[in-house]
């Protein structure tokens, strides 16, 4: 966690996000709602309580730690498994996914409020340059909202 030394999250085989807190020897709260493999996970760095999980089953969805029993917002967010989610660093509500699909995802959570149930994410721009598995993203730490990402393309 960006907030607490003592705090992080994982992604999980077994379809799970947990967040473990290092003082205990089991996870603080475990989320349950993808249908397949979670194969990422990004804590929010405005809202110490907001993660985002990618997954096999092409979703991405939006978790609050205060409310355990199920996510904030759910998507569908590519045609293939999401390999990597990551929170903008300037923006509190901005979003870049990558997928197995060759593209990446800008997506703006703000529509709905992340506290209530939405469609979801509105999707700002999809790039599809690469020619092979999308399996990094990243923001630029200045703001302008350059990416990064890389692939298994030359």
């Amino acid at each position: 966690s960006p907030y607490s030394a003592t705090m992080f999250a994982s992604a999980a085989e077994d379809r799970t996000v947990k967040v473990w807190d290092t003082r205990q020897q089991k996870a603080a709260v475990t989320f349950v709602g993808h249908q397949h493999e979670v194969l990422s996970v990004d804590w929010n760095r405005y809202d110490p309580n907001l993660l985002a999980s990618g997954s096999s089953d092409r979703s991405i969805r939006l978790w609050d730690i205060r409310r355990p029993q199920g996510e904030v917002k759910g998507f569908q967010a590519h045609r293939y498994a999401v390999r990597r989610v990551k929170f903008s660093p300037t923006e509190r509500l901005l979003l870049l996914s990558c997928s197995y699909d060759l593209t990446v995802g800008v997506w703006d959570l703000s529509g709905g409020g992340v506290r209530n149930a939405g469609t979801g994410g509105e999707l700002r721009e999809r790039c599809g340059h690469h020619t092979e598995l999308v399996t990094g993203i990243d923001f630029s730490l200045f703001p302008g909202q350059m990416v990064a990402s890389c692939s298994w393309d030359r």
